[in-house]
């Protein structure tokens, strides 16, 4: 497969970019031969974000796994789900307004008796010790998503 190439900034609304890379990754998804897809990263795309159809063009093709497990909307607006700006992060907590940036979706992808369904879905909180100063400090500006995913399929 060919590796796909993404740039992503908080800074400035990129929501053009952002829907281009999510045809281009749709794209792949779609000639996909496998039969069973998971597809996870950091979107920088909201549902909830006007004027950009990313995750929405995303969700057409697959199951998000957030949305399985927590199928009301409401827990879109949980700060505790947020994976950015949460307020556990010492990078953007309580400096960023608290939204899900981030996905795992999944896809049947075969015509054979298979199912494919989100068991679990967590934020672990990913951090380390700063040397210079013992202070605990996030990996990253993003919080990670892990998930149980379970796929079946009929043997032949």
């Amino acid at each position: 497969p060919t590796p796909l190439c993404a740039f992503a900034s908080h800074d400035y609304s990129n929501a053009q970019i952002r829907e281009g890379q999510a045809d281009e990754l749709l794209a792949h998804v779609k000639k996909s031969s496998a039969d069973f897809v998971i597809l996870g990263g950091d979107f920088n795309a909201s549902p909830m974000m006007e004027g950009d159809k990313t995750y929405h063009k995303i969700k057409e093709v697959m199951t998000d796994a957030f949305q399985e497990i927590m199928a009301s909307i409401k827990a879109w607006l949980d700060p505790e789900y947020a994976t950015f700006g949460h307020l556990r992060n010492t990078y953007t907590g309580g400096k960023k307004d608290p939204t899900i940036y981030d996905y795992i979706f999944h896809k049947k992808n075969t015509e054979e008796p298979a199912m494919i369904w989100t068991k679990w879905f967590f934020l672990p909180f990913l951090n380390t010790i700063r040397s210079m100063d013992n202070s605990t400090i996030s990996l990253s500006d993003h919080e990670a998503v892990t998930s149980h995913i379970y796929l079946w399929k009929q043997a032949k």
